[in-house]
């Protein structure tokens, strides 16, 4: 139960990083000059396809002690979830013990945050060749009203899946990142029990993933029709 409440708090954390900086970085991609647009191009390619236990170990290394500058020591280090109760409650560890959490979902929310900022752009690029876009620009419509307003809620459509099945991808996918800073969630429950054969409990958890697979995907299908009435199945 404490392992799937703090696999859920941590996962929460990533969500809401992950969408807000995706959402920002491609807000910020399509309203840049054609230079910028190239570098930060690049730049989300390469975080997308970073190891994230590399930006894991790197980020240790550097924010969770003074070894290297004292001003850098802003998080708590690894193993800080080893010394926590096993009575604790759920409202203690959310409130109390989230900001353990803070450098793990902001770690995981990197390469998920330029990926959802790759969906972003790829959608709004395809968007602006419209011809209601043309009609707007006609109009004298600002470029950030169109992409805001218009672009934004027409991609924000297929968008919605995505976000109803990246939670529950979060719940399955912290692996690494719970080991690497010794949390005992969802993630490091698994490694523990492949590492012992715990054949039972591998099954218990692999059920309560695919439960929460199949409550988004239905979750996503309702707010996709809420999105567009056109939308029937």
């Amino acid at each position: 139960g404490m392992a799937f409440e703090l696999s859920l708090i941590l996962s929460v954390f990533a969500f809401i990083f992950s969408t807000i900086g995706g959402t920002g970085l491609a807000l910020w991609y399509m309203n840049s000059s054609d230079r910028l647009r190239r570098f930060m191009n690049v730049v989300l390619q390469f975080f997308y396809i970073f190891p994230v236990f590399c930006l894991a170990i790197i980020a240790v290394q550097f924010f969770t002690s003074s070894y290297y500058s004292p001003s850098l020591n802003w998080f708590p280090g690894p193993g800080a979830f080893l010394m926590l109760s096993s009575d604790m409650s759920f409202r203690s560890l959310w409130f109390h013990q989230g900001v353990y959490l803070l450098l793990p979902a902001l770690i995981i929310s990197i390469p998920l945050s330029a990926g959802i900022a790759l969906r972003w752009i790829g959608g709004m690029e395809e968007e602006i060749g419209l011809d209601y876009v043309r009609t707007l620009r006609s109009k004298g419509l600002s470029k950030k009203r169109i992409y805001m307003i218009h672009v934004l809620r027409n991609v924000s459509i297929p968008m919605i899946v995505h976000f109803t099945l990246l939670f529950p991808a979060l719940m399955s996918g912290i692996v690494l990142i719970e080991n690497i800073f010794a949390i005992g969630g969802v993630g490091r429950l698994t490694f523990q029990s492949v590492m012992h054969r715990d054949i039972n409990l591998l099954l218990i958890i692999t059920g309560l993933i695919a439960f929460f697979n199949i409550v988004f995907n239905k979750l996503g299908g309702y707010c996709m029709r809420f999105a567009d009435p056109r939308i029937k199945t």
